[in-house]
């Protein structure tokens, strides 16, 4: 059975996998109906596994500050197996 981190991890994978100009961590977790700063959590880890990488845009949030945008790493696979 998979941790809760890990389905997490594979559910922001395939959101950025189907996100084509990249997501905030804001908004990841409308997206995925997620309490605010959970993607942010996630995708700290996702980054880490190398499925993310951050670009060179932002965006506004909901509360209009400024957030990066990530993008999912082309050529891998969510989280399966990756540690």
């Amino acid at each position: 059975m998979q941790s809760a981190a890990k389905v997490q991890q594979e559910e922001l994978a395939r959101a950025l996998i189907s996100a084509p100009d990249g997501l905030t961590c804001d908004e990841a977790d409308l997206l995925l109906g997620w309490r605010p700063t959970s993607a942010g959590r996630r995708m700290g880890e996702i980054v880490h596994l190398g499925l993310a990488v951050t670009t060179d845009r932002v965006r506004k949030t909901r509360s209009g500050r400024m957030a990066v945008v990530y993008v999912h790493t082309a050529g891998t696979s969510p989280v399966a197996n990756k540690e």
